[in-house]
């Protein structure tokens, strides 16, 4: 594999695995959504974008493990208690975490807006879902990364940069700015974020790989 060849593999298991993250935050899991996780391919896509700690791919092998045990109904009832309700356990919006409060639509969530707009991003239901919901800002990310593989494999260096760039703002600036508290916020809810607290953690282990990753990316491919 020579270096360009590289390149668009990082770059594309980027745009994968933030696209997964999107759909394991955004709707409750399905069998496709949990074979998806449990897959070698999957494993293979965290070991390209590990950091040589192996964190990822042990932090995949934690999720697959308890969902076994549990079962996807488990998982869906999970997923509800957690993010539905009745009595929504643990918030999914940056609003929240950023302003300490249990407050949606906040001027964190228009600057997240703001951020979307300037890319000709939308959210698919910022009528009624805060567009800082955690899904759909991974879902942002995954939109940038799929952009900067079809630039760079394109021949558009200068573009592809700026993508890069882009991404590597909004990561620091938002998603990457929470998810921390979002995951210690599972963690507390007990067995009832026992899928969801290890989902967290593994968003954590890959933003953070992230972010030393996209710095590598401008500076080799510039």
């Amino acid at each position: 594999m020579n270096e360009h060849e590289a390149l668009a593999m990082l770059l594309r298991s980027r745009a994968l695995l933030y696209a997964m993250l999107s759909r394991c935050f955004g709707n409750a899991p399905d069998k496709a959504m949990i074979d998806v996780l449990s897959s070698s391919e999957f494993d293979q896509i965290c070991a390209v974008l590990d950091d040589g700690g192996g964190a990822l791919s042990s932090s995949r092998a934690s999720i697959e493990n308890e969902v076994v045990k549990l079962g996807l109904d488990e998982c869906r009832r999970e997923y509800t208690a957690c993010f539905i309700g009745p009595k929504t356990l643990v918030s999914p919006w940056e609003s929240v975490y950023v302003t300490g409060e249990e407050l949606v639509f906040q001027p964190c969530t228009l600057k997240v807006r703001d951020a979307y707009r300037f890319e000709g991003f939308e959210a698919s239901d910022g009528a009624h879902e805060p567009d800082d919901h955690i899904a759909t800002e991974a879902d942002f990310l995954a939109k940038l990364a799929e952009r900067a593989l079809v630039e760079f494999e394109s021949g558009e260096t200068e573009t592809a940069l700026s993508t890069l760039e882009a991404s590597r703002s909004f990561l620091v600036e938002h998603l990457g700015a929470w998810i921390v508290d979002f995951s210690d916020a599972l963690e507390s809810a007990g067995p009832d974020g026992a899928i969801y607290w290890r989902m967290a953690r593994f968003a954590v282990a890959f933003t953070d790989n992230d972010k030393a990753l996209l710095g590598e990316l401008v500076e080799t491919i510039a």
